[in-house]
């Protein structure tokens, strides 16, 4: 009985807090409510077969047996692969698309009207007939339902005007809209770390989802979400913290956990999304070694606000819902420690180019620039890298500027593109079309690299077991909570 009692204070949410939890999907899908859930995936044998090949060529970065692999040529040496998902009887299957076969979503056709619905195309040649890199090119059609830009847009918007009302210091509201105090102390037990301003954000997210809330803390703690600012600043200061619940997930999801902890210092990342200007309005920072990801940002009103030389600016905010135009430089800064030698790669820089109408998006995203690389460390604690560069030719931070030489100069110039567009159909359907391009370099000691990484990044066979069967009880409890609110909607 004693065990029931959480469970039956998180599905005791008031009308009021359910509206006021569930407004961002609102706007995202203007009251019709996501599209049905799929509870598996299918392929048939050729297919199945083809992509673990595929998969395996990839896993060891090995660009020329992946070309060999594509079935089909095309004039100028090109060699491609095509295939289609979409939703049937509650699987999503997946099948390689025969050569003379349409392979295209398009928002008003058989393919691309409903939520799910895919296309891709992937082509493959050498860059240059005499030489080694590979240019790699691929083509997709992602069909989003009604789900479109601009209500993508107003969700986010509405999500930060939601934890923007649940600070300490913002308006009163009627008690109806706010989580019960049970509610408080049990979102304080599940997550100990969060402070008194932190509460109230993710209490009325446990009582609006209340079994989505359970499953993900099956595996996931909030550490963070809010600054308590004394000041009573024009703004409110987030910084949300996620991380693995490592000791509690090891009974449910051991698997998961122990691929998630054998990756230790593997990757740490940071990135920081920019205003024209070059201002950072929000960062990103995530970390194999800790298991959390952190998001910062400094928000107003449901909009993110510049930080100039440690001064928020808070009358120059970025509005989501009207800026249809920008262009912006977002700085990436990665390192790798793969056995003890670690690679620093920083000032990597996108270039993005975004425009937007009412019923539309574009936006161009690129990498021209070559990032600062160093290399460092001692393999295993014992042998430095200056030791390895004596039986390799060159050495390994020439080779991984190389990398990122060729990945930012190749491609006739043009570095990595990507292009990404939305269309919208008669129908109300959308469709989210990206494409892009850029070269490869090709060697035994980047495909070495790529293999040993590979042993921590890639989880095994009963971790990806694991991560689908947590995947679909998602699903399920998401879908669950979902019923409950269109049933207060009525």
């Amino acid at each position: 009985m004693l065990v029931l009692v959480p469970v039956a204070i998180a599905l005791a949410a008031t009308a009021g807090v359910r509206a006021r939890a569930w407004a961002p999907l609102v706007k995202l899908t203007a009251g019709s409510g996501p599209d049905a859930p799929l509870y598996g995936l299918t392929a048939d044998e050729p297919t199945r077969a083809f992509f673990l090949s595929v998969l395996e060529k990839l896993e060891a970065f090995d660009l020329q047996a992946l070309y060999e692999t594509l079935p089909e040529e095309e004039d100028g040496g090109w060699r491609r692969v095509r295939f289609t998902g979409r939703s049937e009887s509650g699987k999503y299957e997946v099948r390689k698309a025969a050569p003379k076969d349409a392979c295209a979503c398009d928002p008003d056709g058989s393919l691309g009207s409903r939520f799910g619905d895919l296309a891709v195309a992937f082509r493959s040649r050498r860059a240059k007939e005499d030489g080694d890199n590979f240019l790699a090119s691929i083509r997709a059609g992602i069909g989003t339902g009604s789900v479109s830009w601009p209500r993508l847009l107003a969700a986010i918007a509405e999500t930060i005007r939601l934890v923007e009302s649940t600070a300490p210091l913002a308006p009163k509201l009627d008690a109806a809209l706010r989580p019960a105090p049970a509610s408080l102390d049990e979102v304080k037990k599940d997550n100990p770390r969060l402070g008194a301003e932190d509460l109230e954000a993710l209490a009325l997210f446990r009582e609006a989802y209340p079994r989505f809330y359970d499953h993900l803390r099956e595996l996931y703690q909030v550490d963070d979400i809010l600054v308590y600012d004394p000041d009573e600043e024009p703004y409110k200061q987030i910084h949300l913290v996620i991380s693995v619940r490592r000791e509690a997930a090891k009974e449910k999801h051991p698997a998961i956990v122990e691929w998630l902890t054998g990756m230790g210092p593997l990757i740490t990342g940071r990135v920081d999304f920019t205003d024209e200007k070059g201002r950072t309005c929000a960062t990103i920072r995530f970390s194999t070694k800790d298991l959390a990801l952190t998001i910062d940002a400094f928000v107003a009103g449901g909009k993110l606000l510049p930080v100039e030389s440690g001064h928020v600016l808070a009358n120059e905010g970025v509005d989501f819902e009207e800026t249809l135009s920008a262009k912006r430089r977002d700085r990436w800064t990665l390192d790798f420690d793969v056995n003890g030698i670690v690679t620093e790669v920083h000032d990597l820089v996108f270039k993005v180019d975004y425009e937007r109408t009412q019923d539309s998006m574009t936006a161009k995203i690129v990498l021209d620039e070559e990032p600062k690389v160093r290399v460092h460390g001692s393999a295993y604690g014992v042998i430095p890298t200056w030791a390895i560069d004596v039986f390799i030719p060159g050495n390994m931070e020439e080779i991984t500027r190389s990398f990122f030489r060729v990945l930012a100069k190749g491609n006739d110039g043009k570095g990595l593109v990507l292009e990404v567009a939305e269309r919208g159909g008669k129908n109300g359907s959308n469709v989210l079309e990206v494409s892009g391009q850029h070269e490869s370099l090709n060697n035994f000691l980047v495909r070495l690299g790529f293999k040993i990484s590979r042993r921590k990044l890639i989880p095994p066979e009963d971790a990806v077991n694991d991560i689908a069967d947590y995947l679909r009880k998602g699903h399920e409890a998401f879908a669950k909570d979902l019923a409950d609110f269109s049933a207060d909607s009525k």
